[in-house]
C-alpha cells in the first residue's frame, strides 16, 4: 500500500512538473504562475451594445438611483447608452424652444488610441488622476475646481469606456464607484448583486389590431351604404368614375340597410387574391325605386386584391 501511494504521488508531481512547463520533446518550456494567469485570464472587453452590458439594473444597482429611460447609441461618435434619472419632454429651453432631456449618466465605448485621447485631455487643462478603488487601468479625469469630467477604463491601447454625467445626474463618488463596478463586471468579478431598477415603468400592452379580414371589408362597405356614407362605400370600388356614378345612383336609393348575415361563397373559386361572400340584407327603400326590395335583399360581393389593398370589385343580386 505505501509503495502505491508513493507512486501515486510521483505520478501527480510528474504531472504538476508537465504542467507548469517540464521537458517537452527537445525544449524546455517553463510557464511561470503570472504568465499561466495571463493565458487563462477573461479578455477584458466589451460589447459593442453597451446598453446590454451595463443594463438600467447595473445603474441602479450602482448608484441607488432608478433610471427612468434610457437610449444609445448616442452622438459621441462611438457606441454608448445614456441613462436618465429623470426625464421631460421640456427640461431644456433652447433658443425659445423646449427640448427633451434630463439628468444623466453617459457611459460610451471608444476606438481611438488612449494616448491621443489623454492628449485631448489635456488640451482642455484637465488633470489626470486614479483611485484604488477601480481595479483596472484607468484614468479620472478633473476640472480645475477638483470636479470630475469623466471617468475613463482602458480596454486595449485603441479602445476605452469613458463615464460622464450631465445635470447632476450623479456625484462625483457615484462615477468612481461606477467605474469600480464597471471594471469588476468587465472583468467576471462584480462583488455586489445585481438588484432590479424600479424606475422603468413597464411596457403598456400594445393592442394588436389584425389586419381587416376581407369579411370585415364587405361588412364594412354594406355597414357604409346604410349609414348615408355612399361616397365612403364608392371609394372602395375598384370601378371607374362613370361606373361609381351608376352605383352612386343605387346605393342613394336606400333610406336604411342592416346586414343579417354574411357567409362565404363559390368558395372552390376562392384564390389568395379573390373571395366572394354572400350577404343578406334587411332593407327600406325610398319611394319611387325599383332597385332595392323592401325587406331581406341577397347580394353577392366579390373583392380582389389590388396594389393597395382589397377592393369590392363586384357586386351582384344574384349568384
Amino acid at each position: 500500500m505505501k509503495n502505491i501511494k508513493t507512486l501515486s504521488a510521483t505520478i501527480l508531481l510528474a504531472l504538476a512538473l508537465s504542467a507548469c512547463g517540464g521537458p517537452a520533446g527537445d525544449k524546455n518550456v517553463t510557464v511561470s504562475g503570472e504568465q499561466a494567469d495571463k493565458m487563462t485570464a477573461k479578455l477584458f472587453d466589451v460589447d459593442n451594445e453597451i446598453c446590454k452590458v451595463f443594463t438600467p439594473d447595473f445603474i441602479y444597482t450602482v448608484t441607488k438611483k432608478p433610471v427612468v429611460k434610457f437610449n444609445g447609441p448616442t452622438d459621441s461618435g462611438g457606441f454608448g447608452c445614456i441613462y436618465y434619472f429623470e426625464y421631460r419632454d421640456d427640461y431644456y429651453t433652447v433658443q425659445g424652444r423646449k427640448e427633451a432631456g434630463g439628468p444623466n449618466v453617459n457611459i460610451v465605448l471608444d476606438n481611438i488610441p488612449v494616448a491621443r485621447h489623454k492628449s485631448n485631455l489635456d488640451t482642455f487643462k484637465l488633470k489626470l488622476s486614479t483611485d484604488p478603488r477601480i481595479k483596472a487601468d484607468h484614468w479620472i479625469a478633473r476640472r480645475d475646481d477638483g470636479s470630475i469630467w469623466e471617468v475613463g477604463i482602458k480596454l486595449n491601447e485603441s479602445r476605452f469606456l469613458w463615464i460622464n454625467q450631465l445635470n447632476k445626474g450623479v456625484t462625483d463618488d457615484q462615477m468612481i464607484e461606477l467605474g469600480a463596478r464597471m471594471a469588476e463586471l468587465i472583468g467576471g468579478k462584480l462583488s455586489m448583486k445585481i438588484e432590479t431598477n424600479p424606475g422603468l415603468a413597464p411596457e403598456a400592452k400594445k393592442e394588436v389590431v389584425p389586419p381587416p379580414s376581407q369579411e370585415d371589408l364587405a361588412r364594412n362597405f354594406f355597414n357604409l351604404i346604410g349609414e348615408g356614407k355612399v361616397q365612403d362605400a364608392l371609394g372602395m370600388m375598384d370601378a371607374n368614375d362613370q361606373t361609381k356614378q351608376m352605383w352612386g345612383v343605387n346605393f342613394n336609393s336606400v333610406e336604411s340597410l342592416k346586414i343579417k348575415s354574411i357567409a362565404p361563397a363559390f368558395q372552390e373559386e376562392w384564390t389568395a387574391e379573390r373571395v366572394t361572400y354572400k350577404v343578406m340584407l334587411e332593407v327600406k327603400a325610398k319611394a319611387g325605386q325599383n332597385v332595392w326590395s323592401n325587406g331581406v335583399n341577397a347580394r353577392w360581393i366579390t373583392l380582389t386584391k389590388a396594389t393597395t389593398g382589397w377592393v369590392v370589385h363586384e357586386l351582384a343580386n344574384n349568384p
